[in-house]
């Protein structure tokens, strides 16, 4: 109950890359590192914990390290142990390369002087962009039919090759849409008050569901 009265947003992600959006006000929410049902959840604190920086600097690490899940090549010769001392001695990749005659270990300052566009591109590629501009209609959400010759080739074009297996064939999304659509509408409230908070606990005991 305390932490739904202090999150406004709970982050639920398969990707560390969004361990960045912890904050005062968002918790990010992985699935186990052995087993998937073990969720882990992170605020600001925890990712200090995991990391030893916070997470403004969640892109900085990766723009060293890399991803190759993600396509990001970082800094060749860079590795986990040698980002978070950097991070630790100088902040932000650009203060690193601000300081790059000062990086020590010397493999770590020639790596890096030979690869400070790519590292900065990286940090680029690793960066939850959050100043875009969207109207969001929730109706518009809904699943419905949908051109699977032209989600195909987009798909190709993004190189979501694992997500083409998993279209779902056009019978299973007429179901879906038949599920959808029979259920009765919800009344939708946000909950910013205990005292409305109470109410719904109180509103769940009394349905029992």
């Amino acid at each position: 109950v305390g932490l739904a009265l202090a999150v406004l947003a709970v982050v639920i992600t398969g990707d560390s890359d969004l361990l960045q959006l912890a904050g005062e006000n968002v918790l990010v929410v992985l699935p186990g590192a052995k087993r998937f049902g073990d969720v882990r959840e992170f605020d600001v604190a925890a990712v200090v914990e995991r990391y030893g920086f916070g997470p403004e600097y969640v892109p900085d690490y990766k723009a060293l390290v890399g991803d190759t899940s993600d396509n990001i090549p970082g800094v060749p010769g860079i590795g986990d142990k040698t980002a978070k001392k950097l991070i630790a001695e100088f902040g932000s990749l650009e203060e690193i390369i601000a300081h790059v005659d000062d990086v020590t270990p010397t493999r770590a300052r020639n790596a890096l002087a030979a690869n400070i566009e790519q590292a900065l591109e990286s940090k680029k590629l690793a960066t939850i962009v959050r100043d875009m501009e969207i109207e969001f209609d929730l109706s518009t959400a809904r699943v419905n039919d949908f051109d699977r010759e032209a989600i195909t080739e987009l798909f190709r074009t993004l190189e979501f090759r694992s997500l083409l297996a998993k279209l779902p064939t056009p019978d299973d999304a007429a179901t879906t849409v038949a599920v959808v659509e029979d259920r009765e509408p919800s009344e939708q409230r946000t909950i910013r008050t205990r005292e409305d908070l109470d109410k719904l606990l109180a509103a769940i005991r009394d349905s029992g569901e």
